[in-house]
């Protein structure tokens, strides 16, 4: 998903920005702007702050407190990409137990059991296999690289539901793991895509001027050191 920054690359209505499980995008009826609309729009550039009037109009009550919940920067940097498994918002192979756990969660909450289609790698073993192990030597000689993940996640998927029957004596679908080996393909493909840069605007220089005769001027900066959870002010009074 996105970590929202200066909100110009992220699209209100399409991208993944909103801390929203299943969707993490604004489910809201479209409303006030328009469906390409960026997540800038949405922010108050004088302030660096959430415009939280005009997030109230846009979206829902319960959305609109998830976004005047998300941090701003005084320093606005590009929009992020980033893993939502992580605080770090890097991909570990530790974080995707944690994605599994929240997958399985979710599918213990379905009431219904949609059908769906065979994903694309089981149409190339039309053939019986002796072994798991000739099965994925065939595989690794024919499928494709995104083929590959999606079967060894497909593979991982089945094996857990079998530790869950034995251990756990939980019974869950089969078309589960069809469901659940999709959502992390398009986490892990969303994640790997390359950032979309927007070009950096310039702004024209000022020089500082004097205040009039009998008035001190104040000039102020701020610094935000996230990761030790540190804030530096400097302050500048002159004649």
């Amino acid at each position: 998903m996105w970590r929202i920054g200066d909100g110009e690359t992220v699209k209100i209505w399409k991208d993944r920005w909103l801390p929203q499980p299943l969707t993490f995008k604004p489910q809201s009826s479209l409303r006030l702007l328009p469906i390409e609309s960026k997540v800038s729009m949405m922010i108050d550039k004088s302030t660096h702050t959430w415009n939280v009037p005009l997030v109230n109009a846009l979206i829902s009550k319960s959305e609109a407190d998830l976004v005047n919940r998300i941090p701003l920067s005084l320093f606005p940097t590009p929009d992020k990409l980033i893993w939502r498994c992580t605080p770090s918002g890097v991909f570990t192979v530790k974080s995707t137990y944690y994605l599994q756990s929240e997958i399985d969660q979710r599918e213990c909450s379905q009431a219904s059991m949609p059908t769906t289609e065979p994903v694309a790698w089981t149409k190339k073993a039309s053939r019986h296999f002796q072994s798991f192990k000739l099965l994925v030597e065939h595989f690794l000689e024919n499928l494709e690289e995104e083929e590959i993940i999606e079967f060894t996640l497909t593979a991982w998927k089945i094996w857990k539901r079998s530790n869950d029957l034995v251990f756990r004596n939980v019974v869950a679908h089969p078309s589960l793991v069809i469901q659940a080996t999709k959502r992390l393909m398009e986490d892990i493909n969303q994640t790997a895509q390359p950032e979309r840069r927007v070009p950096a605007t310039t702004t024209e220089s000022t020089c500082w001027e004097a205040p009039p005769q009998g008035n001190l001027k104040l000039n102020w900066d701020a610094g935000l050191d996230k990761v030790n959870n540190k804030v530096g002010v400097g302050v500048i009074i002159r004649d």
